[in-house]
């Protein structure tokens, strides 16, 4: 992945400076292709939520470890209702005692109507409440329906050309797009 070992320390240098930038006290959207540096961002955070908040708690929520991947994946109205159940008691144990949620790539699995459903969720009441969230993820379709006050590209893409680039990119070196096309299908399904 890199050339040299200033590459590597320019790249920890940028990653560091990407982790403190992130408003604890906002919601913030963090993107970026497989192996550029989300887990290490998600990752440290804690550490520094908890620092500067003498002693808060960092709460990271993935969907993998609240529902069943059957019951989000498919499009159905109850389907989508349980899954969304779940994220809320999920989210309300933990703002009990809480200053900062992590949702790491929650469209996971789902279906459209689901990441749309959790969106919705999300803007309506995790956006009311004081707590700081960082939202990771690869999907368009959040980006395009989650309120939220910062976007982080970690390859630098503003928002809009994130939405509008042509495929996921990936730090893998793919020879065509038949070839990219069935490892996307692979890592979907």
């Amino acid at each position: 992945m890199f050339n040299s070992i200033d590459e590597a320390n320019n790249h920890i240098n940028f990653l560091k400076n990407t982790l403190n930038s992130i408003d604890l006290k906002k919601i913030t959207i963090l993107t970026g292709a497989n192996g550029s540096g989300k887990s290490i961002i998600r990752k440290l955070l804690p550490g520094r939520v908890s620092k500067e908040t003498q002693g808060g708690k960092c709460q990271s929520i993935s969907i993998e470890n609240m529902v069943n991947q059957h019951i989000v994946s498919f499009p159905t109205s109850k389907n989508t209702f349980l899954a969304l159940e779940s994220l809320r008691e999920n989210i309300y144990q933990k703002l009990c005692s809480t200053k900062y949620i992590i949702l790491d790539e929650f469209e996971i699995g789902c279906s459209e109507e689901t990441v749309l459903a959790f969106s919705k969720y999300i803007n309506s009441y995790i956006s009311c409440t004081n707590i700081g969230v960082l939202i990771i993820t690869h999907s368009k379709l959040a980006v395009e329906n989650l309120k939220y006050d910062n976007f982080i590209n970690l390859q630098g893409l503003t928002k809009d050309e994130w939405i509008n680039r042509e495929f996921i990119p990936t730090n893998l070196d793919f020879f065509s797009k038949d070839i990219l096309h069935t490892a996307l299908e692979l890592r979907l399904n």
